[in-house]
């Protein structure tokens, strides 16, 4: 490991030999990069390893506030104030965009595909969020909004897709325990 130095190329003196040198060397670094002194080259098995688990990470935190996605949409069709879901849906929104944009790149193909149907599943879920609390933000103006507002049902296929992505993966959610007639409590 070391640390390299890149500096913005300047004519005249080192500035080293001057003793207003160190202000100026401060000012001259544009950025400073740890780089692995050892010249080996990165194990392309290893990186594939990390990626997966990185996307599993993403995938699983991505199935658990998909259900909260899920919640915000039944209350726009149920037809709850704005400022009940206005907060949640937003920071859901803006999650699944974070989300969208710390996918790993990766040469592994197997991953590569995963991290595509991934990346759509991620910006579909934060539109659908952000356009359902917009519509319902202006549903009174119109009857057709309302109409529309009504027949929102969920995130629809790309929740599946995603579900198929993590069981693929591997990546569960925490389990919910199914309490229902024939079902042990």
């Amino acid at each position: 490991m070391g640390l390299r130095f890149f500096r913005r190329h300047r004519a005249g003196t080192a500035p080293a030999a001057r003793p207003e040198g160190r202000e100026e060397l401060r000012r001259s670094v544009s950025r400073a990069v740890v780089v692995d002194g050892s010249g080996a080259a990165p194990d392309p098995a290893a990186a594939a390893a990390e990626a997966r688990e990185a996307l599993r990470r993403i995938v699983a935190e991505a199935l658990l506030i998909q259900d909260l996605a899920e919640d915000i949409l039944d209350g726009v069709r149920a037809g709850r104030p704005l400022g009940e879901l206005s907060r949640a849906g937003a920071a859901l929104a803006a999650r699944f965009a974070e989300l969208r944009g710390a996918l790993p790149e990766t040469a592994d193909a197997e991953v590569r595909r995963h991290c595509d149907v991934v990346a759509r599943v991620l910006d579909h879920h934060a539109m659908m969020v952000s356009a359902s609390l917009d519509l319902l933000a202006v549903d009174w103006r119109s009857e057709r909004v309302t109409e529309h507002l009504e027949r929102v049902d969920g995130l629809g296929a790309p929740a599946q897709w995603l579900r198929a992505v993590g069981a693929e993966l591997g990546a569960s959610r925490a389990p919910v325990p199914a309490a229902g007639p024939g079902t042990p409590a």
